[in-house]
């Protein structure tokens, strides 16, 4: 199985957050049940508010 772990601090890398502690707790909790992670910080993407 694999999950997506979408952090939306407004915060880019690699500044610290709160968001990014919480995310590890789930990011802890997905690996011990053998889920592959992947970690998306939506600051450091090209994604603009609102929608079509």
């Amino acid at each position: 199985m694999r999950a997506p772990v979408l952090n939306c601090t407004p915060k880019a890398s690699p500044e610290p957050s709160n968001t990014d502690q919480l995310t590890d707790v789930v990011v802890e909790a997905l690996e011990k049940a053998e889920v592959e992670v992947s970690r998306i910080r939506l600051a450091d993407r090209n994604v603009k508010p609102g929608g079509e």
